[in-house]
């Protein structure tokens, strides 16, 4: 039998079909798109998916479809778009978007 999908946030760790919350970080990317971040405790580095952004949105709130594990490269490359340290482990996860304010 299949477990209902849960409709709490996740901030503490992030699994496909949990739900995140994720908010505007200031840095603005290549093309004009603003970054979001998962809202977290202790569980960094999971950014939006540039395609699930449309316009400004004060946050994005969707469930996780897809999130993939990725390595910074050097700074200033298409390999480390959020500015971190060389080697950072970090995600950037596909959701369903629940709401949009």
């Amino acid at each position: 039998k299949k477990e209902p999908l849960s409709d709490k946030i996740s901030f503490a760790s992030f699994d496909v079909g949990d739900i995140g919350l994720f908010m505007p970080t200031g840095l603005v990317l290549k093309g004009g798109k603003r970054t979001y971040l998962a809202f977290h405790s202790n569980c960094p580095h999971r950014y939006l998916s540039t395609d699930n952004i449309e316009g400004t949105p004060d946050y994005v709130l969707g469930r996780i479809i897809y999130q993939e594990e990725l390595y910074a490269g050097p700074l200033g490359t298409d390999s480390n778009p959020y500015g971190l340290h060389v080697g950072t482990k970090f995600w950037v996860l596909t959701v369903e978007t629940l709401r949009v304010p």
